[in-house]
């Protein structure tokens, strides 16, 4: 019996030897990033890095289903700033597909009560891998100046009558201590409208 129980221990720890390289990479960090604003200010990631929690939106002033968030943004901003969390909004989309979407012109039509930038370059929306308008990412920021991804995904699941509350859940989570019991849901929305290059006008029929 205690030879059965030893195996059974020393296999149990052999997987979780093994399994540790694998759980070591899901974990996921991002750069810091500095993005202007409407008024050209630029605003740094890594200033927040004193905060609780980051929560990250990729948005659009143009896309219908992004728009439909901004009141309820601005009261999950409400409750959550005063706890410690920063909320930044980016906007990616190439500007020559919606005029609102420009630099001058996005913070016309959306209005937040935390920073709305604009990533002309998408290059920190290709970091982040960010696919749709919103979607969101909360990071959480570590002792070495990092900034790691702890959920990614959508807001709720349905921006007019919501049963599922994903960000506001994640958020309470990292607050108490706690990893999101979700860490990725399928954003839904509009598709980031991405800068074409010449490569991918060459591959066109």
């Amino acid at each position: 019996m205690n030879k059965l129980v030893l195996s059974l221990t020393f296999g149990f720890l052999t997987g979780l030897f093994l399994l540790r390289p694998v759980l070591a990479q899901d974990t996921r960090y991002v750069e810091a990033f500095v993005l202007p604003g409407p008024d050209t200010t630029e605003v740094r990631l890594d200033s927040f890095q004193h905060q609780k929690a980051v929560v990250v939106l990729f948005t659009s002033s143009h896309c219908a289903w992004a728009m439909k968030y901004q009141e309820r943004l601005s009261q999950l901003w409400d409750s959550f700033s005063p706890q410690g969390v920063t909320f930044l909004a980016i906007n990616s989309n190439d500007a020559s597909v919606s005029r609102r979407d420009a630099a001058a012109r996005m913070g016309q039509t959306t209005s937040y009560p935390f920073p709305y930038l604009k990533d002309a370059d998408q290059e920190v929306a290709r970091q982040f891998q960010a696919s749709k308008t919103p979607e969101v990412f909360v990071l959480l920021p570590d002792a070495e100046g990092r900034f790691q991804v702890v959920y990614q995904g959508a807001i709720d699941d349905n921006p007019l009558a919501p049963q599922q509350h994903y960000l506001q859940d994640a958020l309470a989570h990292v607050l108490g201590g706690e990893m999101p019991a979700m860490a990725t849901t399928d954003p839904s929305g509009c598709d980031i409208k991405w800068i074409e290059t010449e490569e991918e006008e060459d591959e066109e029929p």
